[in-house]
C-alpha cells in the first residue's frame, strides 16, 4: 500500500467499522472510489493548491507530486471566485 494510502486508511476509515468486521482495504477502496469522496478531494484540492501557490510553496518537488497525484492543474484556479458563484462571498 502507498504511503499516501495508508496515511489516510491510519488516518481516516473509521476504526469502528474495521472493528465490526470490515476489513480496512475494503473500506478504502470504497472510499477512494465513492463519487462523494472524489468530489470531497477535488473540493479540497482546488482550495489548498493554489494557495500553496500563492505562498511560494509549490517547489519543484512538491510540482512533480502533485503532477503525479493529478492535483497541479488546479494551481491557477481562484477560489474566491468559486466562493462568489457559490454566493459565499
Amino acid at each position: 500500500m502507498s504511503e499516501r494510502r495508508e496515511a489516510y486508511s491510519s488516518t481516516v476509515v473509521a476504526p469502528a467499522l474495521v472493528a465490526a468486521g470490515l476489513g480496512s482495504s475494503l473500506l478504502l477502496a470504497v472510499v477512494l472510489s465513492s463519487p462523494l469522496g472524489n468530489a470531497f478531494r477535488r473540493m479540497l484540492f482546488a482550495r489548498v493548491v493554489p494557495n500553496l501557490k500563492r505562498l511560494g510553496l509549490i517547489s519543484p518537488r512538491v510540482r512533480e507530486a502533485f503532477t503525479k497525484l493529478g492535483i497541479i492543474e488546479f494551481e491557477d484556479f481562484d477560489p474566491t471566485e468559486q466562493d462568489r458563484e457559490l454566493g459565499l462571498a
